[in-house]
Order: structure tokens, then C-alpha cells, then sequence
């Protein structure tokens, strides 16, 4: 594993954490397809999956050496940091994005199951406070 660690070109976090993950988010897709009751809540399951796919190689292009980040900078004429910065925002909206969805998959399944339970927005306590 040493050797390997010194090889590694991004953050080794994600060298022993990325096939956990990787094997959750397999696990997940095949739990949830199996017992969410209608193809949009799959259909955004595997987006909120796919976002955090997404934003997991957001981050291992951070961690690796900024040559990579510093030809995009040149190509649209920016200043490096200011697309390091874009990128690391983009990541973590991803990752808020993926987690939001996932939160809404299981409230409309909790729903599902129990209907005694609701939830209601009333735009006119909203604009009060």
C-alpha cells in the first residue's frame, strides 16, 4: 500500500475511502431501484448517485498537481485561482444538490408509507419572517 500511496496523484483519502464509497453507491442504486415505488424517485436517486460521482472526480482533479486546472485557465483565459475556486464551489453544490435529492427520495418514500404524515409550505408564513 506504501507504494501505491506514493503513486497516487490526488488526495489518498481518496485512495482507501473511493472503493467504499463506490461500493455503497452500488449497493444503494440496487437496494432503492428495488423498493422505491415509481420511476421518478429512481430516476433521481441515480442523479443524486451520479452527482456525487461527479463531484468525487471534481475533487480528485483538485487534489492532483495544478497543471491540469492551469491549461483550462489558459484555454479560457482566466486567472487559475479564480477557476480552483469555481471548481471548488461547483463541487460542493454538487455534493448539496446529490444529498437534497436524496433527502427528498426518502420523505416522498416515509410519505408513501405512512400518509398520515405531511408536509406543507405556506408561502404566507414565508413572507413574514
Amino acid at each position: 500500500m506504501g507504494g501505491l500511496y506514493g503513486l497516487y496523484p490526488s488526495y489518498t483519502w481518496q485512495l482507501l475511502l473511493g472503493p467504499v464509497f463506490a461500493a455503497l453507491g452500488v449497493f444503494i442504486i440496487w437496494f432503492l431501484l428495488r423498493e422505491l415505488p415509481s420511476l421518478r424517485l429512481k430516476v433521481l436517486t441515480m442523479a443524486a448517485i451520479g452527482l456525487f460521482g461527479l463531484a468525487f472526480a471534481l475533487d480528485f482533479i483538485e487534489g492532483m498537481n495544478s497543471d491540469p486546472l492551469d491549461r483550462v485557465a489558459s484555454i479560457l483565459t482566466m486567472e487559475p485561482r479564480r477557476l480552483v475556486h469555481f471548481s471548488k464551489s461547483t463541487e460542493e453544490f454538487m455534493e448539496m444538490l446529490a444529498t437534497t435529492s436524496f433527502l427528498f427520495v426518502f420523505l416522498k418514500k416515509l410519505t408513501s408509507l405512512t400518509p398520515s404524515i405531511t408536509f406543507e409550505i405556506d408561502p404566507g408564513q414565508l413572507s413574514n419572517e
